[in-house]
């Protein structure tokens, strides 16, 4: 229940070419297309994915799957570290090293290289644990460790693991101080779990098991769901019902229960096949039966997993605009190619933004993540918070008085700025604030951040203005007056500066007279009411941690043709026109950072224009000033024109990369003919079309025919304000 929704679509249509299936191998080196030297010109170069399954101690398999990049020039470890999260975004780290499968992989895969013996981890000493762990997750070295002779080196907190290798194939780690200069390897995590939702919903899953799924997917559609649940019942104030059907409707699980997290979990995974028709009404029925049994005004939530079209359609589309009227959010599930996009479509409330479509069984994991980030997006835009035109404060926000201390965790509020970059760029940020009601020392308070996901960590407080709501928030709590935040002191740099960003801290810190105290390894940073002191890390203090919400665009690395058609007709208005230029900019800029990526960029209303073709020599910064002093034009919608030109360019320089079309809207075109023959042609011709519509001008069928008639590639925002939290799925959609 994060970020914005369908996240891990973003490459898999890339990797969907390759024949790895995620639930039932491990991607090996040897199968893996490796390049066989490094471009020394390229910051970052993609090595290979990793997948893999384990099993956790409640026997749910967790699927994981990680991205591989190889620096060609060398850094001291921090800057290495620091470069990783600034190249690819927040989910990336130095390399941890988990498993022997994986170290296999990776020593395999840097075979292949024809330069740099040596690679920085993100392995280091912690003297607090008494143990070598990894930074990128802070779990222990395992117990094979491959060191070298002589090493481990006695503990010093200068000292960073390396992957050292002796020769083209054997490897080993060594310690060494942290400001050497070596090679490194970047870890991109790719989130595949469901991510655990803090806020205050009912939940009802309606899972098909006709006889076209078989046994054996009803299987792995039983470990999604229950991965689903146990993001939900985590919170004990939101409730699940579970019901499964085929010819008949059954609830499992009723909204109103008293099982706790594991028995629901062992009801969901012995859950028995029945096979049988595919009677989705019924299910659908059942769970708005439950829900109008036990009403609270709270969010309500339904979804339907299905592998076919229903029996009987029309009985499904009365049952789901039924649960629509009642004020129920719909979200369809469709797995395979059987599934019945227009149902599937009718099922969601006809808002293509919660249709999710895996192409089979093996692929529905990758499901998991996107609809848990779309249920809270969902919440989070309940709250009356003008994005892009004011900054939170706390008297803003409904905030508790006390803390339930039966919470290791509870959230006291959410912290939105608009920042400009040096290339004048807008960057827009959306962070939420969560407390730790219980005391711990500094490292297991930061391992309880990040146990919640790779986008939360300890508090670095980058701003005055955060500074000031986040005391705000603390007023309102009953008790805690000390909080551990991820400021500490490096070494190498000389400086002080926030583990969770690798950002010195700011000139302003209101310190305590007399602190910080003398640089020191092992002191950390703490809030004391509205002064900052530095403590050993061995005290106990609660704690605050911060979750980053993605509202900005994912660099892509991988090479890509794409096209970005704007509507700039009179519907959009200039002030909106203004906020689309910003995010179109953003946009662009994640995928002109990679030198063989071509941009093309197109504006229509009454005619087309092409403000950049395709093949141009103008740099990064020259696109971005060129896409943010577009002039408006106001005119008609002539949506088909725009679609047009952009095909029009991809035809007059092919080559053999993904090709993308977005188009841009705020209302529906002037000729829906036109668009939906011009957005086939496109199609037709292999290009892959996104389309992104701000309500409530849009005509969502004709948003779905731009796509392809391909639900996942259709994005929505409720207005112009909102549409910057589309920026991270889009482009993580479109990256190949």
């Amino acid at each position: 229940c994060s970020s914005p929704s369908l996240a891990s679509y973003s490459k898999q249509l890339a990797k969907m070419k390759k024949s790895f299936l995620l639930l039932f191998q491990i991607i090996l080196g040897s199968t893996a297309v490796l390049a066989k030297s490094i471009d020394a010109s390229k910051e970052l170069q993609y090595l290979g994915t990793y997948k893999s399954v384990d099993v956790g101690e409640d026997g749910v398999k967790n699927y994981n799957e990680n991205d591989y990049y190889v620096s060609p020039n060398s850094a001291i470890w921090s800057s290495a570290d620091a470069d990783c999260r600034f190249q690819l975004g927040p989910n990336a780290t130095l390399v941890a090293i988990e498993s022997l499968d994986e170290w296999e992989f990776l020593r395999v895969m840097l075979e292949n290289y024809g330069f740099g013996t040596t690679y920085w981890t993100s392995g280091m000493y912690d003297p607090a644990r008494v143990l070598w762990r990894w930074v990128a997750n802070n779990q222990a070295f395992p117990p094979w460790a491959p060191w070298g002779n002589g090493f481990p080196s006695a503990p010093n907190q200068l000292l960073r693991v390396l992957q050292y290798y002796t020769n083209r194939y054997d490897a080993e780690w060594r310690t060494v101080p942290s400001t050497q200069l070596h090679r490194y390897i970047c870890e991109l995590q790719r989130v595949t779990v469901a991510v655990p939702c803090y806020q205050t919903n009912d939940l009802a899953i309606v899972l098909d098991a006709s006889g076209s799924i078989g046994a054996a997917n009803f299987q792995i559609a039983l470990e999604f769901v229950d991965q689903l649940t146990a993001a939900f019942t985590r919170h004990d104030a939101s409730r699940l019902t579970y019901i499964v059907y085929s010819t008949a409707a059954i609830s499992r699980i009723p909204l109103v229960n008293t099982f706790t997290p594991p028995q629901i979990s062992e009801i969901i995974r012995a859950t028995p096949f029945t096979g049988g028709g595919t009677a989705t009404h019924l299910g659908i029925d059942m769970a708005l039966s439950q829900f109008e049994s036990s009403p609270r005004p709270l969010p309500r939530n339904m979804v339907v997993l299905t592998d076919g079209a229903s029996s009987n359609p029309a009985l499904t589309r009365a049952s789901a605009e039924r649960a629509t009227q009642a004020g129920i959010r719909s979200f369809s599930v469709g797995i395979t190619q059987s599934v019945n996009q227009q149902e599937l479509l009718i099922i969601a409330g006809n808002d293509p933004s919660r249709v999710f479509h895996a192409s089979n069984f093996a692929q529905l994991i990758q499901l998991l993540a996107p609809l848990m980030s779309y249920s809270k997006q969902l919440i989070e835009m309940k709250k009356s918070f003008v994005f892009l035109l004011q900054i939170v404060l706390a008297s803003t926000a409904v905030l508790p008085k006390s803390i339930d201390a039966s919470k290791e965790l509870q959230y006291i509020g959410t912290y939105k700025s608009v920042s400009v970059g040096e290339d004048g760029v807008r960057n827009y940020h959306e962070n939420d604030y969560y407390i730790g009601v219980n005391a711990a020392i500094w490292s297991r308070a930061d391992e309880d951040c990040r146990f919640l996901g790779p986008h939360m960590t300890l508090v670095a407080i980058e701003s005055e203005e955060e500074w000031a709501f986040l005391q705000a928030l603390l007023n309102n709590v009953a008790f805690g007056t000390t909080y551990w935040t991820s400021g500490m002191y490096d070494s190498s740099r000389q400086l002080w500066m926030w583990t969770a960003n690798n950002q010195e801290l700011p000139p302003w810190a209101p310190w305590r007279s007399g602190f910080p105290s003398a640089s020191n390894q092992l002191v950390r940073v703490l809030m004391s009411g509205n002064i900052w002191a530095t403590v050993f890390n061995t005290q106990l203090h609660r704690y605050i941690c911060e979750f980053q919400h993605v509202t900005v665009a994912v660099p892509c690395h991988q090479t890509n043709d794409l096209a970005i058609v704007l509507d700039a007709s009179g519907s959009m208005g200039a002030d909106n026109f203004q906020i689309a230029l910003d995010v179109v900019d953003q946009l662009a800029a994640a995928f002109t950072r990679h030198h063989a990526s071509r941009l093309t960029y197109i504006v229509y209303s009454t005619t087309a224009i092409s403000r950049i073709p395709l093949v141009n020599t103008f740099t990064p910064q020259q696109i971005s000033h060129i896409i943010r002093t577009t002039a408006y034009t106001g005119g008609s919608t002539a949506t088909h024109l725009g679609i047009d030109m952009a095909v029009s360019q991809f035809d007059s320089s092919p080559r053999a990369f993904p090709r993308n079309l977005v188009v841009v809207t705020g209302s529906a075109s002037n000729n829906r003919d036109l668009t939906e023959a011009s957005a086939q042609r496109a199609n037709e011709a292999g290009i892959r079309t996104f389309s992104v519509g701000i309500a409530p001008n849009v005509d969502q069928l004709e948003l779905l025919a731009i796509a392809g008639s391909d639900p996942t590639r259709v994005f929505t925002a409720s207005n112009f304000t909102e549409f910057i939290q589309l920026l991270a799925p889009l482009s993580l959609k479109i990256c190949n």
